[in-house]
């Protein structure tokens, strides 16, 4: 007996690529704007990797940091070097990354039905596409997430996909160390059907270490230039200080001295400082962080105000208030659309193929852990947006008008003996 061919690719990955460039080249080309908010950061620390000098500190005394993940200013100082500007060469990493991602989505559904309506509906998200024109770090992030996902449930699903999904998602944890937390679930989710629970293991535990591993020669790094351990960067601990302040409504603020840590010298100690000072402030008041949990889970989950937010500050600062309000309802009315779309596909996960369920649970999965992430530290409405091609994916199979489609995922069969 030989294997069934699988179904021929779909055509909507030319187009809708097209598409998804063309439009926020021209969103660009219209509205781009200097980077704001932590886009002036990692503008400046991008502007000393592509010098040579290495990752200084932002303030200009040359002193050694890590302060701000490493992944995406290092992403910027490629382009930098090749004479762009910082606004230009953070929209070039990007609209690259925008291409990884929806290459990614057209490899993960190669052979399934949904792949068209996956790749248009994050071509002509309204959130990503605006998001792509701010110097900020959620773009690559998510790309990276995706193609991460796609190696991880390739038709082969061997050790390679495996190790390299690994690698891939080290390199999103440089960009956003919290994606760490997915790789355990990646690599149980993209195990092939009727897989026991070792294999899942195995997978998972493959996957994991080779993020770590991608990891290890920048915390390496860390521990010599700052005197100290730091896997990735040396912001949890104010981020994990400010989620536990009440008077920080579960948001950033700037830490001021009556925070404390202000005398302590050196990034990782103070890290260190404002860690202990936030289980400090949990222990003595465990109700109110608890309490905070929901709001931050909410501010991450329920809005998606970050885009137009940004942009209000930047080009289109002059625009009519109801204009941008306008505009943040469509962003977050599409980004609802997608998550109850994506829990529609979890919810018919026993009727559809094994892969389409395990993606349709990786999604919801990546969303959850994001959330109580950030429920745990701080929220915001853009922490939301690296898993939304995820979302996309799932979508799509929720979109469907039937729970199992009637050209299933094409999965190699096991050759007769």
């Amino acid at each position: 007996m030989t294997s069934p061919s699988a179904p021929p690719l779909t055509h909507s990955l030319g187009p809708a690529l097209s598409v998804a460039l063309l439009v926020r080249t021209v969103l660009f080309g219209v509205l781009g704007t200097a980077p704001l908010w932590d886009g002036t950061i990692y503008a400046a620390i991008a502007q000393t990797l592509a010098s040579g000098q290495g990752y200084l500190h932002w303030d200009g005394s040359g002193r050694a940091s890590a302060f701000f993940p490493v992944g995406f200013p290092s992403a910027i100082a490629v382009f930098l070097r090749a004479g762009l500007s910082s606004t230009r060469a953070s929209f070039a990493v990007n609209l690259g990354a925008t291409a990884l991602t929806m290459l990614s989505l057209a490899s993960l559904l190669r052979t399934s039905p949904h792949q068209s309506r996956a790749l248009w509906l994050y071509a002509l998200a309204p959130g990503p596409a605006l998001w792509c024109l701010a110097t900020m770090s959620e773009t690559l992030n998510g790309a990276l997430l995706i193609a991460s996902v796609a190696l991880a449930m390739s038709p082969t699903r061997g050790p390679k996909s495996s190790i390299l999904s690994g690698i891939l998602l080290g390199l999103a944890a440089l960009v956003r160390p919290q994606s760490l937390l997915l790789a355990p679930l990646v690599g149980a989710l993209s195990a092939p059907a009727l897989s026991t629970r070792p294999r899942r293991l195995a997978r998972a535990t493959v996957i994991t270490t080779m993020a770590l591993l991608t990891v290890l020669p920048w915390s390496l790094r860390n521990t010599r230039a700052l005197n100290g351990f730091a896997l990735v960067s040396t912001n949890g601990g104010a981020n994990l200080l400010l989620g536990s302040l009440p008077d920080a409504h579960g948001g950033w603020r700037e830490l001021t001295p009556r925070d404390g840590c202000t005398e302590v010298s050196g990034e990782v100690h103070r890290d260190r400082c404002y860690t202990r000072r936030a289980v400090t402030q949990i222990t003595q008041n465990p109700l109110v962080w608890v309490a905070q949990i929901p709001r931050k889970f909410a501010r991450t989950m329920t809005l998606e105000w970050a885009p137009l937010s940004y942009l209000g500050q930047g080009s289109l600062r002059r625009a009519p208030r109801p204009l941008l309000w306008a505009l943040a309802a469509l962003c977050t009315g599409y980004f609802w659309a997608l998550c109850l779309a994506a829990l529609r596909a979890l919810r018919t996960r026993e009727e559809r193929p094994h892969q389409e369920a395990s993606l349709a649970t990786l999604a919801i999965a990546s969303l959850l852990v994001t959330g109580l992430t950030h429920g745990v530290f701080i929220g915001d409405d853009r922490f939301h947006l690296p898993c939304v091609p995820l979302l996309c994916a799932a979508a799509a199979m929720g979109l469907s008008r039937t729970a199992s489609s009637s050209q299933p995922m094409y999965t190699p069969s096991e050759p007769s003996r």
